[in-house]
């Protein structure tokens, strides 16, 4: 059996065509793309915080959109290694793997976010786990 960092390298250099999933950004739906333009010009937000790098095609465009830190996080090895080699140049993502409410927490208490308003896209599910309620009180309580 191949182990997931692997084969997430794998589909990221045998297949190029993976980096276009969903259509684009925010799963190709420009209103959600509007919406984030929307909200990171009104609030000016010193960081993104995104839960559910998945491949990584939503990350690279939050990170060029707002030039500012960009912190995802990834719980799937595969997707994590492909997204990881996806995001590698651009510095000011930096990627976490593992679940999104124990990374959210080591965030908070390392204190390894900037100073200001961050702006959380919290998009991480998988199957039946659906960490945001917990993501949420994290973000809201610190």
């Amino acid at each position: 059996m191949v182990p997931n960092d692997l084969m997430g390298a794998i589909d990221y250099f045998i297949f190029p065509s993976l980096k276009h999933g969903f259509g684009g950004p925010f799963n190709g739906q420009k209103f959600r793309q509007g919406m984030f333009l929307e909200l990171v010009q009104e609030i000016r937000p010193s960081y993104v915080v995104e839960t559910g790098t998945y491949r990584g095609t939503t990350t690279a465009a939050m990170a060029k959109w707002t030039a500012r830190p960009v912190f995802t996080i990834e719980l799937d090895g595969r997707l994590y290694r492909y997204s990881w080699l996806r995001l590698k140049n651009c510095l000011n993502v930096r990627t976490y793997k593992g679940d999104s409410r124990k990374i959210l927490v080591r965030l908070i208490e390392e204190n390894t976010l900037p100073d200001g308003i961050g702006l959380y896209y919290l998009d991480a599910h998988w199957e039946e786990d659906l960490p945001i309620r917990k993501e949420l009180d994290l973000v809201f309580t610190g």
